[in-house]
């Protein structure tokens, strides 16, 4: 049987971002993903207890990805803002239990050669 979750980054987006667990519960879905960190973890934590759902992935923030810039990730030159982002992402995921951290994607300079 197949599983699914729902991002409550992108969904329910009419609701303010600790009132989307609930609603993604009611829509039928017991597991959620996080893109964008948009409240606390003990509130995350308390909503998500309160809604019957897990949060099972956790994205590393982008960086300035979405707005067109290069982001973090694998960008050269950003190596410490990429760290710290994955050493925050990490102690939230431990505080709540998520099991899985999403690495989004990064724009390499076309002027970097990728090649080791």
């Amino acid at each position: 049987m197949r599983k699914f979750s729902t991002s409550v980054t992108l969904m329910f987006r009419e609701l303010p971002a600790l009132e989307r667990f609930a609603a993604a519960r009611s829509a039928g879905f017991d597991k959620v993903e996080i893109q964008v960190i948009e409240a606390a973890p003990a509130d995350m934590q308390r909503e998500t207890q309160s809604a019957g759902v897990d949060i099972h992935l956790l994205n590393v923030d982008m960086g300035d990805f979405i707005q067109g810039g290069p982001g973090l990730i694998g960008v050269p030159g950003r190596e410490g803002d990429f760290l710290g982002e994955v050493q925050k992402t990490l102690a939230i995921a431990k505080a709540l239990a998520i099991s899985f951290v999403h690495l989004g994607p990064g724009r390499v300079p076309q002027d970097i050669d990728r090649d080791i």
